[in-house]
């Protein structure tokens, strides 16, 4: 689990699922325990809306993000973007693909480092590299046991920043060990 990668005593880490909507579970916090059994909670369910995902932790930044630390979102996917529906058009197939991507540029107008990871086969690669900001990178996982190598380049990615803010925004569908 990413959170493992941390620093307690440096680091703060948020959890935030989605499925149909988003759902912040854990907002920021030292309390690494706490953040591991939220995440623990998650079970399958809904549908893929990655943009209400990135919404909700460009929200918990904004509130409780500290203003000397990195900003960093690790988004984890198993699909392809086909929530929320365009309220004007419900048959608007791209929209939740846009709305996706403009969560990404408000994350990347904020300061925000994404990365994404896209977990098994029926992922949307181009949306997933597309959302990346501020130095992020996309990585793909095949399988769970792909995942803990990734978490670990990230980490490695992160360790010369004094202090991070880290939102984990994971799908709902799935469990990660």
């Amino acid at each position: 689990m990413y959170i493992d990668c941390l620093n307690s005593t440096m680091d703060r880490v948020g959890v935030v699922s989605f499925s149909t909507t988003a759902t912040l579970r854990c907002g920021l916090t030292y309390n690494f325990t706490e953040a591991k059994s939220r995440i623990d909670e998650l079970s399958a369910g809904g549908w893929t809306n990655i943009g209400d995902g990135v919404y909700k932790a460009n929200d918990e930044f904004e509130v409780n993000g500290r203003e000397d630390a990195l900003w960093v979102i690790i988004l984890l996917s198993d699909g392809e973007a086909n929530r929320p529906q365009n309220p004007e058009d419900p048959g608007d197939e791209e929209y939740p693909r846009s709305y996706a991507l403009n969560a990404s540029r408000e994350a990347s107008e904020m300061g925000i480092r994404m990365y994404t990871i896209g977990f098994g086969a029926e992922i949307d690669v181009d949306l997933l590299r597309a959302m990346v900001t501020n130095g992020g990178k996309y990585y793909y996982a095949p399988s769970s046991s792909d995942l803990m190598d990734i978490y670990r380049m990230i980490a490695q990615d992160l360790m010369f920043a004094v202090k991070c803010d880290i939102i984990v925004v994971e799908l709902t569908i799935m469990r990660v060990r």
